[in-house]
């Protein structure tokens, strides 16, 4: 997919948390509203815009929680995002953020 933005990300994450095991609770990840949105519109209430702005989302780490971070149940998180990266230019820096996000928690 060759998302502009961000727009696409619902669709991915549909089929990603449909078929990825350690993901049940990715609810609590973001705010129903927001998952409930078919293609992410309201994502801009998720980060600040100058995150949303940042290239590679370099800053993702700042998005999540440290308890998110820290969640068992993200532990397959890792192969969730090699698909989106993928699938996505936007997201080409993601797995090297994710990898210190699992450093620091």
């Amino acid at each position: 997919m060759k998302a502009k933005g961000l727009s696409n990300i619902g669709v991915i994450m549909d089929k990603i948390v449909v078929t990825a095991k350690g993901l049940s609770n990715i609810g609590s990840m973001m705010d129903k509203s927001i998952v409930k949105a078919k293609e992410l519109s309201n994502i801009g209430s998720m980060m600040d815009k100058s995150i949303v702005k940042a290239k590679g989302l370099s800053n993702i780490g700042s998005i999540m929680d440290k308890s998110i971070m820290k969640a068992k149940e993200l532990s397959n998180i890792r192969a969730m995002m090699d698909k989106i990266v993928v699938k996505t230019k936007k997201l080409s820096n993601i797995t090297t953020v994710i990898d210190r996000i699992y450093l620091e928690s």
